[in-house]
């Protein structure tokens, strides 16, 4: 007796999931690895335990089953077939565009009719500085912008 498809997993060579459809009632491709897509069928009866969207994210195929690698760490990350990892580069670069953004939020902190006292525009420069410095500071293992050591914006700021 045949189970019912309800997902046909087109995966890569890594087990990552590159399109999940629906099943069909019938016509559906033979499960198992397609050559001509240079990709791996899998037929997925019944439910999926978390949402279709959840399930793309944070599921492989391990060429026997469906496992958890969680999350993306970060947008450049990229997934090895075990796990995740992700070039310095591309990370440095991920930690530029949100320094870019801190330093454009408060550009307007250094204009010269600006009412701080000397202590204040002080502090901002060192802030600014800090920020400038971010990408010679240690990337963290976890390969998460939130795990960056960011400088504490001035109070003044807030």
């Amino acid at each position: 007796m045949s189970s019912i498809i309800s997902y046909i997993a087109y995966v890569n060579v890594n087990g990552e999931i590159l399109r999940l459809n629906l099943g069909k009632a019938s016509n559906n491709p033979a499960q198992g690895y397609d050559s001509e897509l240079d990709q791996t069928i899998v037929h997925i009866t019944g439910d999926l335990s978390v949402s279709r969207d959840e399930f793309v994210r944070t599921r492989y195929w391990s060429g026997e089953s469906w496992l958890d690698r969680g999350d993306r760490p970060n947008k450049v990350c990229k997934w090895s077939g075990s796990s995740w990892f992700w070039e310095a580069d591309d990370f440095l670069n991920l930690i530029r565009e949100a320094r870019t953004t801190l330093l454009n939020d408060v550009d307007w902190a250094v204009l010269p009719d600006v009412p701080f006292t000397d202590a204040e525009q002080t502090e901002i420069r060192n802030y600014r500085t800090a920020l400038r410095n971010i990408t010679t500071t240690d990337i963290p293992a976890s390969g998460l912008i939130s795990d960056v050591a960011w400088p504490i914006k001035p109070s003044c700021l807030a």
